[in-house]
């Protein structure tokens, strides 16, 4: 989980999510393709993760909903930009990133591409 904000704010809102036990980046940029480019390595992304931890992993997914974050996301990474006001944030999202408006959307994406 990679997030965007006051570190505070943003513990609490994976504490109150129930997704604090997992690996997560408590960014400090909203552009977070920027991040994910940091960490590719040829085929894979090495992650260091808040705590010290570090990962080695071959997929990543963006989940957003703030077209900034899509800017410069590797063509290897999957996205899916939530519109859930029906306002996507200001900017533009890739042609590949689907526009979404839930969390099922983008399980109906993945299991019609499997």
């Amino acid at each position: 989980i990679i997030t965007f904000g006051d570190r505070e704010w943003q513990m609490m809102k994976l504490r109150f999510s129930g997704l604090a036990d997992r690996p997560y980046i408590v960014c400090a940029s909203p552009h977070k393709s920027d991040l994910i480019r940091s960490w590719q390595h040829g085929t894979m992304f090495k992650l260091s993760l808040d705590g010290g931890e570090s990962i080695e992993v071959r997929q990543l997914t963006l989940v957003d909903d703030k077209a900034v974050a899509f800017n410069g996301l590797p063509d290897q990474v999957q996205g899916y930009c939530i519109d859930r006001r029906h306002i996507v944030q200001p900017g533009d999202v890739p042609d590949r990133v689907p526009i979404v408006s839930t969390f099922d959307d983008i399980q109906k994406i993945i299991e019609e591409d499997s």
